[in-house]
């Protein structure tokens, strides 16, 4: 994976020294968690952007519990401390200050990514359609609530969504920018191999009539018989 700067800069709201910053950690991250796809990254990006404002604070502000929010997408508790630290192999319940190296600061995101499913619900936003499409905007407001559930699991809605919302709509444009022409290379790309196919059936169609008309040329002229 080579994200572009640009990109990075786009959904996150980040800097261009932030986002360079993060840019290989955020490449082996995504990587590793199947976050491939345009609007997978997108939505996992953004997301992040704005947990981490904007890829410049990874620790959770005047909270003085041990296990407080970090990393980018702000790991958060005893529970998703121990759980990351086994799936990543390190100790963050005796050492949760590794959540703010910038390794584990982006794994942790993405093990959290992965665990609660989110690229499931990230596949159903389609964003071949406006980012105010009634179906794609509910998506995006239950991504949200899932990140920033409330206690026992209540899902809650998020007090700054419209700021949120700003930064999934600049990474959401230039997608739709970059998208149409990803689209438009795809479909003229399997209309070429459409063509080609097409062509070199009519030359295999061709070649064999001739041969088949020499054959019984040859026939004919010589009474029936091969010369």
């Amino acid at each position: 994976m080579n994200l572009e700067v640009s990109f990075i800069q786009a959904t996150t709201g980040a800097t261009e020294a932030n986002a360079r910053y993060w840019k290989p950690y955020l490449e082996k991250t995504m990587s590793k968690y199947g976050i491939t796809t345009p609007v997978r990254m997108l939505v996992f990006l953004s997301e992040i952007g704005w947990e981490s404002g904007h890829l410049s604070d990874i620790t959770e502000n005047g909270n003085s519990s041990p296990y407080k929010g970090r990393g980018l997408i702000q790991v958060t508790g005893f529970g998703n401390y121990k759980a990351a630290g086994q799936a990543l192999g390190q100790d963050f319940v005796n050492h949760p200050e590794l959540l703010e190296k910038p390794e584990w600061a982006a794994m942790a995101s993405g093990w959290w990514w992965q665990v609660n499913n989110m690229n499931f619900y990230a596949d159903k936003i389609d964003i071949k359609k406006s980012l105010t499409d009634p179906t794609n905007a509910s998506i995006y407001a239950d991504i949200t609530r899932r990140i920033n559930a409330g206690p026992n699991g209540v899902l809650v809605p998020d007090a700054h969504n419209e700021q949120r919302m700003n930064i999934f709509q600049a990474g959401w444009t230039y997608l739709q920018e970059a998208g149409k022409k990803i689209y438009s290379a795809g479909e003229k790309t399997v209309q070429t191999v459409k063509e080609h196919k097409a062509a070199a059936f009519i030359l295999v169609t061709a070649s064999l009539l001739i041969i088949t008309s020499v054959i019984i040329f040859r026939m004919n002229k010589a009474g029936g018989k091969l010369a």
